[in-house]
């Protein structure tokens, strides 16, 4: 596809969030209902970027877990991303036997506060 001068400047402003899904195989939480479950500790500070911000447990027969993390595309990616949701499931007393999967998403695609400052609005 040709894309015009316009609509390569454009696109050239927008950005993207790292969101990652990370399932991981864990022992000991056969307590933890079927249920979707925030960290609220991780979701507020920006410090924390990289640990889980949701886990979700589907299935009360299995010890499969779902966890989604923010990462940065810079030092918080992909083996940071598991290693955090290690971390907190070992506070949780749980037991990681296997990272099952992880996928990298280029989430809520938009441009940022200062291009629309800069302008970006007058292209409209």
């Amino acid at each position: 596809m040709d894309l015009s001068h316009l609509e390569k400047e454009l696109f050239s402003k927008v950005e993207t969030i790292d969101y990652y899904t990370t399932v991981l195989k864990i022992d000991g939480l056969d307590h933890i209902p079927v249920g979707f479950y925030y960290f609220e500790e991780f979701m507020d500070d920006p410090n924390t970027i990289g640990n889980p911000v949701a886990m979700q447990r589907f299935y009360s027969d299995t010890n499969i877990f779902l966890f989604w993390s923010y990462g940065n595309s810079v030092d918080i990616v992909g083996e940071t991303v598991v290693q955090l949701a290690v971390d907190a499931v070992t506070h949780m007393g749980g037991k990681v036997k296997k990272v099952i999967l992880q996928r990298r998403f280029k989430y809520f695609p938009h441009v940022n506060s200062q291009g629309m400052l800069n302008g970006l609005r007058d292209y409209s």
